[in-house]
Order: structure tokens, then sequence, then C-alpha cells
């Protein structure tokens, strides 16, 4: 069952609203395997015996064929805060997860407060998505790797986001007061790097690249490696061993601003994609070269309106060049607070009445993306605030399914839930047991409608694995069964429509009794 993080799902985008299907659908179901942002619900967490809590990284990786999911009884469970938490609000979560452990049993190793402030912002996507900033991931993994050695093999991240309620008033444009902070922030800027979704996708690495001309800061691409780096060896990485990509400029400008904002992705050589996958991203709205070892002047001119549903997904196994033919994401991204602040607050407006999009939805996907990227454990995020921002909600009653996360200051009991029976994960090769899940193993996925563009539905359909489209699920992805029209038919039989999870239950059940239903009449084959 997966429910995209931070695309505005109407149901499973806010705080634990699709608990209710994700029990329905594991009620029919041997094993039902979701992802955090289907199961959590700040304080709440009603997850079944049979349901696997993997988190949107390694379920890519699951669902590929390459790790394996071996189930466990309790993990050992580290916590990791951001070094800016208020002291207030580190007792607080302290309190937490003692709390935790004597009601639910559970086994929590300690706690490792990073080095620095992991300095993070929530941005949004040409999509409508929620995405973020990322400025310190080294600090993360320091803290992480530090409670590993300590005997954890999963990782609470507890990170300090920013506030959502703005209490200053926005200076106008072209002010002194403006002017003056316009300054500051470009002289920030020009310091250090901030890890992006922008940078993840304009700023993406070259093995073996003898370009010397340009260099990119080694902190600004920790995300984005997809090998295999003990934490040592990324402290012993410097800026001479990073280069960044060529950016690819032979596209010519019409004149037409709409285009600006397109995004060419180049599939360089040392990649692992499909033809298929290039084929669905292809019509999925992103402009593919996949030229580095077959025809080098192949191109298709297509618009990057889908690209965010698909890009963060390919993080490893595909090695990706990407150029930003304008610098406005980039810039509204890194230097643009003001605008990343109104995004923030008009969200949160939005989401206390179970509308919009999760504002901290794609940051938290990019925090728990790197953790399991780089040391292959469970992770989950529970999103920090001040306590005047994470105070409970006194003055208005908001949305059902909003409201678990406007009652309570902290979101880290159902993660440290999920958490404790997560299963572990390993490359499939690896596999230590019979009982363990692999991929071939998978029955149907289960996915909002027009939610197509990631690797679960682009794998699934490689592997003639049933694609369930939920249509009463809607998100802001334009993503649907139309962008796979041109696809083989068998392919497209994959693709069933379902009007709600109510009848995708149906559809689940009439699978495990093995029925089908076909009232045409039986056919005659001849022996000719």
């Amino acid at each position: 069952m997966v429910i995209p993080t931070g695309t505005g799902a109407s149901i499973g985008g806010f705080a634990g609203d699709a608990t209710p299907y994700m029990n329905l659908l594991a009620s029919v179901s041997d094993i039902l395997v979701t992802h955090p942002n289907v199961a959590n619900a700040a304080v709440f967490q009603e997850l079944p015996a049979n349901t696997f809590y993997v988190e949107g990284y390694a379920l890519d990786q699951f669902i590929q064929g390459n790790w394996a999911l071996q189930p466990v009884r309790h993990n050992r469970i580290g916590v990791v805060f951001d070094s800016a938490i208020e002291p207030e609000m580190l007792t607080l979560h302290l309190n937490t997860i003692n709390a935790a452990k004597s009601v639910y049993g559970l086994e929590i190793v300690g706690y490792a407060l990073t080095r620095e402030p992991v300095e993070t912002t929530c941005t949004q996507t040409p999509s409508g998505c929620s995405s973020g900033n990322l400025k310190n991931p080294r600090t993360i993994l320091e803290a992480c790797m530090k409670l590993i050695k300590a005997g954890a093999n999963a990782i609470a991240l507890c990170t300090q986001l920013p506030d959502l309620e703005i209490s200053h008033s926005h200076e106008e444009p072209g002010s002194e007061e403006s002017n003056e902070n316009d300054a500051d922030d470009e002289s920030d800027d020009s310091e250090e790097p901030i890890m992006s979704e922008a940078s993840i996708s304009s700023h993406l690495y070259l093995e073996g690249d003898d370009h010397e001309d340009d260099k990119v800061e080694s902190t600004e691409l920790e995300i984005l490696m997809p090998v295999d780096l003990s934490i040592d060896e990324l402290n012993e990485l410097n800026d001479s061993e990073l280069d960044e990509s060529d950016l690819d400029d032979t596209d010519e400008d019409d004149g037409d601003e709409d285009e600006d904002d397109d995004l060419l992705i180049e599939v360089v050589e040392g990649g692992n994609v499909s033809d298929m996958l290039l084929d669905i991203l292809g019509k999925a709205g992103m402009p593919v070269n996949a030229g580095s070892k077959k025809n080098p002047d192949y191109k298709s001119d297509l618009s990057a309106e889908s690209v965010a549903s698909v890009i963060n997904h390919l993080l490893e196994d595909t090695l990706l060049v990407a150029s930003e033919k304008s610098d406005e994401l980039e810039q509204e991204a890194e230097t643009s607070p003001s605008g990343i602040l109104n995004f923030a607050k008009d969200a949160e407006a939005d989401y206390r009445m179970g509308l919009g999009v999760d504002p901290i939805g794609g940051l938290e996907g990019i925090l728990s993306h790197l953790v399991v990227s780089e040391l292959g454990i469970p992770c989950a995020h529970a999103p920090i605030f001040t306590w005047e921002t994470a105070k409970p909600v006194l003055d208005e009653v908001v949305n059902p399914k909003a409201a678990a996360e406007f009652i309570a200051p902290t979101f880290l009991p159902c993660v440290l839930m999920g958490l404790s029976r997560a299963p572990q994960m390993h490359p499939k090769e690896h596999m230590q047991a019979p009982y363990e899940l692999i991929s071939d193993d998978v029955s149907a996925l289960i996915i909002p409608a027009n939610a197509l563009g990631g690797i679960p539905v682009l794998s699934a359909l490689e592997k003639n694995i049933p694609v369930i489209l939920v249509s009463e699920n809607k998100t802001v992805l334009d993503l649907g069964k139309e962008a796979f029209a041109s696809a083989p038919p068998e392919r497209l039989r994959l693709l069933k429509t379902v009007r709600s999870y109510e009848e995708a239950a149906g559809v689940l059940q009439m699978m495990r009794l093995g029925l089908v239903t076909d009232f045409e009449p039986v056919k005659k084959i001849d022996l000719d």
C-alpha cells in the first residue's frame, strides 16, 4: 500500500487518516507492506501485526528486487535529535521516549544530539508537492553511526523544522530592510551550499569525471551518492573528488517563458535503467536522454511537470545528470526565505482544514532517505518544532484528518512504535532465511490513481505485478493511467482501476481466493 509523501493525497496525506484503510487491506492480506506516511499519526498508531513498516527508499529497493525484508520480533532503536532543539522540547521528547519504553516495552539503546544544527527549510516543487532544503546531512549520519556502534539497528530521526506559523511580517521587496536581509542571505549562501530537491535534480555527480573547472562542495552531495560509503570515507571526501556534472546547454531558447522551468534528465554511463522505465519516464513528461551507451543524439522533448513524482526515487542504481534551464527554482529554494515561509504558512493553514499538501512531508522523505540509503537500516522521521508552534491547538477545531497532529506537541510515539517491528533490509543475494520477503512475493500494489510516476509502479509493471489504482484518492500529481496508453497490452492489463479502498479490498480478497470473474463465452482453441 503506497501513498506518496507530500503529494496532497486526499486519503493518507494528513495524520494517520489512511489507517482504517490500511487495517482493512491488512485483513485481506497475508502480509501488507506499507510506509510511514500511511501509518504515522503523531501520538497514535494502529499497525496490524501482519504489516511491514518500511521507509520509502527501502520500499523502492524492495520492489525493484534489490533488497529483501527480514521480519523481526523487535528492533533496538536509537534516537537522533537535532542539536537545534529547544531544551524544553528535548526534555519533553525524552519523557516521551521513557513513556513509550514503559508502556510498550520498547528497547531504546539511547539518544544522540547532532554535532551541529541540521538546518532545514520547507519548499514546494513546480508540481505542487512539498519538498525541502537540508544544509548539514553529514551531522545526521555521524550521530546515526554513534548510535549504531552503541547497538541500535533502527533510527528515529528528530530534526528541528522551521516554524510554520510566522509571527513576523514580510518586508516589501525593495525596502531598505528587505535589501539588507537579501544581502545577508546572499552572504550566507555563498559560504555554505544548501541541500535541497533543487540540488538533487541539478547537482548530481559523475564518477570519474575529469573536468577540473567546476567543483561542487562535498556537503551538497552526500544525500545524492548511490554508493556504499562509511562515515569515515564520507569524512575523507574533499572537493577534488567531487566534480559537478556538465550542464546541458544544447537546447535553444525559443522565447517561451513557460518552458523556463523545464529540466533535462540525462542517464549517464553507469546507470541501470531499463528501456521500459525510460519509456515510461518520457511518457510521464520527463525529457530523457538515454544516449550514454546507446544513441547519443536521442532526446525526447517533453514537459517536466511530472518530474517531481519520480526524481527523488531515482537516487541509487540510476546515475543521473540534470541541468536546469532556469535559475528560478534554485533561487527560490536557496535564497528566498520569505517565499519559502509563505508557502509553509499557506500550506499549514490549508492542512488544518483537511486540504492541500502537508508542508513538511517532502522534507521528511528526504531526511529518512538519507539515513536508509547510506546506512541500510530502518528509519523514520519525527518532526520537532518550537514550543510555540508545537503546543496543542486550543482556539479552533481542526479537520479530523489532520487532528492527530494538533493535540500534542510530539510526533515521536508513532515513529517509535513503527520502528519497533520494522523489518530489517539487506541485499537480496544475502537472504538469510526462507521466510524473508522479496519482490517476487508481491501479489499486488495499491496506489492513488493519479500518482503513478514512482519506482513502485514502474517496477511492478516490469515484474507483471497487478497495480490497483484507487480513483477516490486524489493527489496534486497528474500522472494517471493515460500516461501508459502506448505501453504493451500485457502491461496495461495489469492496471486495474477501482473507486475506493473498500473495493480494492474486495479485489485482493478475490485474488486470495483464486476467483476470476469472466462472463465471456469460452473460446474454442483450434488444433491447426
